[in-house]
């Protein structure tokens, strides 16, 4: 009777202690039961410890070599440079546009010229800092495990490049990227299907790929308020008592229904 009253306030200061982090004290505890339930294994795996040992991911295995040869067809598209890799090199700055002059900094001037425009315009910009250099060697060292740690930043960085190449004829939010003045494919009730894609570069095996992947997303169709509102309730409500003025500007709806 003794020992199931001690196992019994062992028990309930367990969960006590599991709540409020104070320690039991184990010299208090003379029973048999009392020191089994110290050795027990449940009690070590609540007790775990805070920093556990680091492990390794296990490395993805070899390509098999077993079985039959078949090709198959991604949506992974191989990127090929025209200069070597050695010799691409990346400044990454951290710049700041400021409109008085310093004289801790030093100011450039630069000219860009748009081909689809064919307007000139002149930028000022300041360097505040170099913060690093890349060169597209690392990833060719890392493809041929000369290095062991994958360039994860290098990857960004081409990411970026290559989603600014088509920012005059696409908007970007967030991964997903529209492309402008797409024509709707109209759904009814003022609601139309577009199409977006959404582009991410990959470094794999035999080199960096660009993964393509296209999803179709709804918008409202761009209507007026009288357009949107005979859409919307598939009535078309200038016919009905609708009162507009030369230059289209809505003055009075009345709607019965």
């Amino acid at each position: 009777m003794t020992n199931v009253t001690i196992f019994y306030h062992t028990y309930i200061d367990r969960r006590l202690q599991l709540k409020t982090n104070n320690l039991i004290n184990k010299e208090k505890c003379h029973s048999n039961i009392c020191q089994k339930y110290w050795d027990d294994d449940l009690y070590k795996n609540d007790h775990k410890s805070c920093n556990p040992k680091i492990t390794t991911i296990a490395k993805r295995p070899e390509t098999g070599n077993a079985g039959q040869l078949i090709k198959i067809y991604t949506n992974h598209l191989t990127i090929n440079f025209c200069t070597p890799p050695n010799k691409i090199i990346l400044y990454q700055f951290d710049v700041d546009v400021e409109i008085l002059m310093s004289d801790e900094k030093k100011e450039y001037q630069c000219e860009i010229n748009d081909k689809n425009t064919g307007q000139t315009n002149r930028f000022r910009f300041l360097i505040l800092n170099l913060v690093k250099i890349y060169t597209l060697k690392k990833i060719i060292d890392f493809i041929q495990k000369r290095i062991s740690i994958e360039p994860h930043d290098l990857v960004k960085i081409l990411d970026i490049l290559f989603k600014q190449t088509k920012r005059s004829d696409i908007i970007t939010i967030k991964n997903q990227s529209y492309r402008k003045h797409q024509r709707l494919d109209d759904l009814g009730g003022g609601i139309g299907l577009g199409s977006c894609f959404y582009q991410s570069i990959m470094l794999c095996e035999r080199g960096l790929t660009l993964n393509i992947n296209k999803s179709f997303v709804t918008f409202y169709q761009n209507y007026n308020l009288v357009q949107f509102l005979s859409c919307y309730m598939n009535h078309d409500i200038q016919k009905n008592e609708l009162i507009i003025n030369e230059d289209n500007r809505l003055i009075l709806i009345y709607i019965s229904y």
